[in-house]
């Protein structure tokens, strides 16, 4: 019997040198009205590996046909792309190629060809019909699926965000045109996938400015868009739900979505997202968490999961408290806006000793350093893409975390839970299977136990919604 030798792998490194020197904070090494990019070479951790990661910001969809089409060719595109690149994924590089947001990964000797081969075949999506059926039948499935998630997951944001965001759509929405979408249609959707738009990019690790600019090169040989004006570009948009008084304070989602498995979502908006702000949460989060848990879990026995956090996003800082129950969720609503206006006495009662114990263990969490080349990324990727480029941010909440007072957080949560400035102004009901049935409704008052007024045109309520925007 013959043996034969499989074909040498090109991808395979054939150098593992380290390039540069390292630096502890990304630096911007060019930015004009179409891209803005990025590099951090770290060698902390001394891996001969880079990776490099674009988000591109462009117009949204506009439509269920259009974002089904979309979800279509990303998937048919990853199919294709796992197919073509299997010499280099056995090589160990990776890529990730999602709705606007595209990543590569592995050794820096041929991280630049990989990347480009890559997107040099985004383009031909040749793929057989065998292959884009299965691909298609699969999304279908995932989408199928999930209108059947537990409710909790749906109170923590999926359908949430769908009601409040113009421009996102349901499963039930996007099924129809999903059914119906051909290979034919995706591969002339994406000869003109990405038109225009604005590129922000990272190079991390073992990575040289120019490498970088190559693989930049590459993207925009492949998608040759046109500028963006900002006022267009779909990142950074934020729902706010405003009071009579325009200020933003509350708003609660209810859940039924299966059964008796529903959930309850009460969130506050604290303002907008500072160094002082997060500090300030962080602390709030300490103090709230458990003692929730156990009124609402421990004691009362309410809910199978019970949740008090802080979500310190880019635009703005939230504390949320969750319930997934079997309990008819005006109960269960009643039972936490009870409690809420009665947890400022968690912020009275602080001793200095517990509040300085509060502090340390904040500022030592947040003092820790990333212990892996995938955290240090993580962080850097947050900072760049998430954190509005600020390379100081972490250091900025430490000073903040040392220097705040007992008296700024107690301020900052008598604020928010007054029923004054933090009664819900929008309550949301997704109830039945169908959650197509979702209504949106208006307090008629501030008053939490007030029945709330309907609002029955919820299109109409999306496209008015206040919102703003921060570049």
């Amino acid at each position: 019997m013959d043996f034969t030798y499989p074909a040498e792998n090109s991808y395979l490194p054939k150098t593992l040198d380290i390039v540069g020197s390292s630096h502890e904070k990304p630096e911007l090494i060019t930015r004009d009205g179409q891209k803005e990019l990025w590099i951090q070479t770290h060698h902390k951790f001394k891996k001969p590996k880079a990776n490099v990661q674009f988000r591109i910001d462009t117009i949204k969809t506009r439509s269920p046909k259009e974002h089904a089409t979309e979800l279509l060719y990303v998937a048919a595109l990853t199919k294709y792309l796992s197919r073509s690149l299997a010499d280099a994924l056995d090589a160990g590089y990776i890529y990730s190629f999602s709705n606007h947001e595209i990543q590569f990964s592995g050794y820096t000797d041929n991280l630049v060809p990989f990347a480009t081969k890559a997107l040099s075949l985004t383009r031909k999506m040749d793929l057989s019909s065998t292959e884009f059926k299965s691909t298609k039948d699969q999304l279908i499935q995932n989408k199928e699926n999930q209108r059947f998630l537990p409710a909790y997951l749906l109170a923590a944001g999926i359908e949430l965000h769908r009601v409040l965001t113009p421009d996102t759509f349901s499963p039930e929405e996007i099924l129809p045109f999903l059914r119906e979408l051909t290979l034919e249609d995706i591969q002339a959707y994406g000869k003109n996938f990405l038109q225009r738009g604005f590129v922000r990019g990272l190079g991390f690790g073992n990575i040289t400015p120019n490498q970088l600019l190559e693989v930049y090169t590459a993207l925009k040989t492949n998608f040759p868009m046109m500028p963006l004006a900002p006022e267009l570009r779909e990142r950074d948009v934020e729902v706010r739900l405003l009071d009579g008084n325009g200020n933003s304070n509350a708003y609660e989602f209810w859940s039924a979505a299966s059964g008796e498995n529903n959930a309850y979502l009460l969130t506050y908006n604290l303002g907008p997202t500072t160094p002082k702000l997060h500090a300030i949460a962080q602390i709030g989060n300490s103090v709230l968490e458990t003692p929730f848990f156990k009124e609402m879990r421990t004691e009362k026995g309410l809910g199978y999961i019970v949740k008090a956090g802080i979500d310190a996003e880019l635009l703005s800082t939230k504390v949320s408290f969750l319930i997934q129950t079997e309990y008819p969720l005006e109960q269960i609503r009643s039972h936490v806006t009870e409690w809420i206006p009665q947890s400022v006495e968690l912020f009275r009662d602080l001793t200095p000793e517990k509040f300085e114990q509060l502090r340390e263990a904040a500022l030592e969490r947040l003092s820790k350093e990333p212990t892996s080349f995938d955290q240090q990324f993580s962080h850097t990727s947050e900072t760049i893409f998430d954190y509005d480029r600020d390379t100081l941010w972490k250091q900025k909440q430490i000073e903040a975390l040392k220097m705040i007072t007992q008296e700024e957080i107690l301020e900052t949560f008598e604020k928010a839970f007054s029923y004054k400035g933090g009664a819900p102004t929008l309550t949301i009901y997704i109830v039945g299977q169908d959650r197509e049935k979702g209504q949106c409704v208006r307090p008629k008052s501030k008053n939490f136990f007030e029945r709330p007024e309907l609002i029955t045109d919820v299109e109409e309520f999306r496209r008015k919604m206040p919102r703003y925007r921060k570049y």
